[in-house]
């Protein structure tokens, strides 16, 4: 699966080491192959419709996290 994930430029002057990015994409990987596990399952339970809802709730999660992390970062800086 990590064979199956775009590669996206970074911003300048942020670099990752090969390892830390190779490392980065496994995760990624692991990530997504666990979110599809989970969609397919809210799918059985709950039908396609509230399965879109479920995916909007994470969706809003994980924006809600990153921007809280984002904040703190400026904050910090």
């Amino acid at each position: 699966m990590a064979d199956n994930i775009l590669r996206m430029p970074a911003p300048r002057g942020t670099t990752l080491d090969s390892g830390t990015a190779r490392a980065c994409t496994e995760l990624l990987a692991q990530t997504i192959w666990h979110l599809d596990k989970q969609i397919e399952r809210a799918e059985e339970l709950l039908g396609a419709d509230r399965a879109h809802l479920f995916l909007r709730a994470i969706d809003a999660h994980v924006v809600d996290k990153l921007d809280g992390r984002l904040e703190l970062q400026g904050r910090q800086s």
